[in-house]
């Protein structure tokens, strides 16, 4: 619950907070431009998270997360921005920019929540790859069409 209340929704608010002056400058861009704009200020996040787990050191999951972290942030920032900059165009989008921050909320605290717990690191760390499999194909889908 810590790692999805704590860390996803923090994380993931932080990042649509900085992304929201963005969308002044967007108000005329294509979903392409805007879903890059967005996923920039994601991999900002990433970087600085990478950083941190080098400092700390955290064993074999520093290399883990340095591989997933970036496409993590890079993509779900991508993703929310996008949604969002949808909603402020046509409110009728509102429904869909909830749901894509509220599953990319959980995503990101199961993510951060797999270390420390090892049944998750485990067994059930497919499921969180085959999720970031998923979150690439719906991120590629939206870029490309």
């Amino acid at each position: 619950f810590y790692c999805i209340s704590g860390i996803g929704l923090r994380e993931e608010l932080a990042k649509l907070v900085l992304f929201v002056p963005l969308l002044l400058l967007l108000r005329k861009a294509t979903a392409a431009q805007v879903l890059a704009v967005a996923s920039s200020v994601g991999l900002g996040f990433a970087i600085l998270e990478n950083v941190t787990y080098f400092e700390w050191g955290e064993g074999t999951a520093v290399w883990a997360r340095f591989i997933t972290a970036n496409f993590l942030h890079f993509g779900l920032t991508g993703m929310t921005g996008l949604a969002l900059w949808q909603a402020t165009r046509n409110s009728k989008w509102l429904p869909h920019f909830a749901w894509v921050l509220v599953a990319a909320v959980v995503f990101h605290g199961l993510w951060d929540f797999s270390p420390r717990d090892p049944r998750i690191a485990g067994d059930y760390h497919y499921f969180l790859i085959a999720g970031l499999a998923g979150l690439a194909l719906y991120y590629f889908r939206e870029l490309c069409f």
